[in-house]
């Protein structure tokens, strides 16, 4: 299916976060260890810049029970607040670059770069395997997302289980990766966050292309010869040329990735 059958039948998912609600000088004498190592945990984050934290993750630090938060709830020394769960953005933490582009790819990414916000465009990458095509991907991908747009990579569905594209999605932020193995539940989460624009990049085989992206600035087509892009059953449409439609239609570059380029 193009859209997930759980999409909509599943509530928002929630988590319950954490806030430091006293200052030092407020804090008890007569603290418990595990009391004081919550609110050590959170005085931590808020100078770190990462308040609120989650409780699963709060718990998990400082190895406090149930207990011992319901006991700081009641001296009032935390708070806590239930919110939507959105994709963690790893942006600072995101694996680095392992080497600097070489000239051709460097060219490449310039010029994907360059019609970002242009307009329509289709662009070939024509590069054998191996010759680094997903690091030009990489530089494209981070220059669109940098102002809050969101891209669409899509890739052979066998190509999805690679470390290749695996390393590819632990180097960008806000990564969504759509396969056949999510369960309703993971589809109709993935969905949601691509939707509300918590997303920045969507990475899926063919039926990806229909993902609801409404900041949509860039389009990939990995590998866009492969013949798994063609959907035979009802309904019956080529990833590859939906894709290029989508851009038309949307006034954005896309780029055709290959090492043995269609002839159509």
């Amino acid at each position: 299916a193009m859209v997930p059958s759980a999409v909509g039948k599943h509530p928002a998912k929630t988590e319950t976060v954490v806030y430091l609600d006293a200052v030092v000088g407020d804090w008890p004498a007569n603290l418990g260890g595990r009391q004081r190592r919550v609110l050590d945990e959170l005085l931590e984050a808020r100078k770190q810049g990462v308040e609120p934290i989650s409780l699963q993750r709060l718990r998990r630090h400082s190895g406090a029970g149930a207990d011992t938060i319901r006991r700081l709830l009641g001296r009032k020394l935390i708070r806590t607040e239930t919110r939507q769960v959105v994709l963690a953005d790893p942006a600072d933490g995101s694996e680095p670059d392992e080497f600097e582009l070489n000239d051709d790819q460097h060219k490449a990414a310039e010029a994907i770069i360059g019609r970002l916000g242009a307009g329509f465009a289709p662009l070939l990458l024509h590069g054998v395997t191996g010759s680094g095509k997903t690091e030009v991907y990489i530089r494209a991908i981070r220059s669109a997302i940098a102002d809050g747009g969101q891209v669409i990579l899509l890739a052979p569905e066998i190509a999805l289980a690679t470390q290749t594209l695996q390393r590819l999605a632990r180097r960008l932020p806000r990564v969504v990766v759509l396969h056949s193995g999510l369960t309703d539940a993971q589809r109709a989460f993935a969905f949601q966050q691509i939707r509300d624009g918590h997303a920045a990049v969507v990475i899926g085989p063919r039926s990806a292309i229909f993902a609801p992206t409404p900041k949509l600035v860039l389009i990939i087509v990995d590998e866009e010869h492969e013949g798994s892009y063609k959907q035979d059953n009802a309904p019956r449409y080529h990833g590859r040329d939906v894709a290029v439609k989508r851009a038309q239609a949307a006034g954005i570059p896309i780029v055709l990735g290959s090492a043995t380029p269609s002839l159509e």
